[in-house]
């Protein structure tokens, strides 16, 4: 009867060490899984992040650009407001003569 108990015990160990092992394998299997579709994942981001970064380098020439052209109209503004203010001195100036003269 002793070595039946000890025989049974020994069956149960054995089964739950199959059951535990059974276990484990299907764990890892899934962790496995979950792994690699989360390394997909880091890799999509880190071609989105690629895509990203290459359109900031590309939007930050655009806005040079139109920075660079901003400022050349600024200039344009400046000079054409000049000669618009002198043209009106002149203006003032042939008035007041010729409301002198006559």
């Amino acid at each position: 009867m002793l070595r039946q108990g000890e025989e049974l015990r020994r069956a149960l160990a054995e089964k739950m060490q199959m059951h535990y092992q059974v276990l484990l394998e299907a764990t890892t299997g899934l962790v496995a899984q979950r792994l690699r579709e989360k390394e997909t994942d880091v890799q999509k981001a880190v071609r989105h992040n690629a895509k990203l970064e290459a359109r900031e380098v590309q939007l930050n020439s655009e806005v040079q650009t139109w920075q660079e052209r901003a400022r050349e109209h600024e200039t344009t503004t400046v000079a054409l407001r000049s000669q618009l203010q002198a043209g009106y001195y002149w203006v003032i100036e042939m008035i007041f003569r010729w409301w002198v003269v006559t």
